[in-house]
């Protein structure tokens, strides 16, 4: 299975130095510290939904761990649509770590830092993100045999689920399974989730296109369309909702595993070939 994992460096903080390290006076104490300015950017300005982007931490030159500490209380970057994530606390500070968006918009990345439960500094920076690929963050044309793979993808700014992909070439057919994954949230069950996952699926895909193409509530020509439209079907699966856009027809389906009591759900994708 192929993952993206977030780059993310942590240092430890040192509490002590050494004779020859120590300039200042004993009086030094009352001196005010001085505040170490912190920047946020991104190693690219533009990207698609569901591509990796780097972000990192930029001090002004010549500081040290310490002065981090003795500067912030915490440090937090922020997209307020979608969430937090603690960069520096309990004395551990994250310089670089990474990023899928998921939907197409200007995201507002900014990073805060706090002293004594107030701001004393924010850094601004605007994130572009596409939909501007065949489906998700693929092109039919890059889903080869030898490119069949599953992949997980990164939130830092939420724990509530996380979102991944399937692809697979069968009969010179790319195709594409998106499904929702969560260990994290233990107020759950297993079949809780996967209950909960057929709005989020269905939400995220209207959100992404339309509404969809064909409904449930004309079951008998949601099937007809289902069993036209797409080739690389699973066995068993029952269609819910189905959309057509220009290079891709997507199905919203349900099935069972052999060991689960419950139905689980899922977004299945193939070239639109029309």
């Amino acid at each position: 299975m192929k993952k993206f994992i977030p780059l993310i460096f942590i240092g430890l903080f040192a509490s002590s130095c050494s004779d020859s390290d120590k300039i200042l006076d004993d009086d030094d104490s009352q001196l005010p510290n001085r505040v170490i300015n912190i920047q946020v950017k991104a190693k690219q300005q533009t990207g698609n939904i569901f591509e990796l982007i780097q972000f990192d931490v930029y001090p002004e030159n010549g500081f040290f761990a310490l002065d981090i500490e003795d500067s912030y209380d915490s440090l937090v970057w922020t997209v307020p649509e979608l969430g937090r994530f603690h960069l520096f606390s309990d004395n551990s500070f994250t310089t670089r770590w990474s990023q899928n968006f998921f939907l197409p918009s200007r995201y507002t990345s900014i990073l805060l830092g706090y002293k004594d439960n107030k701001i004393i500094q924010a850094d601004t920076t605007y994130i572009d993100i596409l939909n501007d690929k065949d489906f998700l963050g693929f092109n039919w044309k890059e889903i080869t045999e030898s490119a069949m793979h599953n992949t997980g993808y990164v939130n830092v700014l939420s724990d509530d689920y996380e979102l991944a992909t399937y692809g697979s070439f069968k009969d010179n057919l790319p195709s594409i399974d998106l499904h929702l994954w969560s260990d994290r949230n233990k107020k759950e069950t297993e079949s809780e989730f996967a209950k909960r996952s057929e709005e989020i699926l269905f939400n995220y895909i209207c959100s992404l296109y339309s509404k969809p193409t064909y409904t449930a509530d004309k079951n008998n020509l949601l099937m007809e369309k289902y069993n036209e439209l797409f080739k690389n079907k699973k066995e068993g699966a029952k269609p819910l909702n189905i959309w057509v856009t220009e290079k891709s027809n997507i199905v919203l389906y349900t099935f069972k595993e052999e060991y689960a009591d419950y139905y689980k759900y899922r977004i299945h994708a193939e070239p639109n070939q029309n």
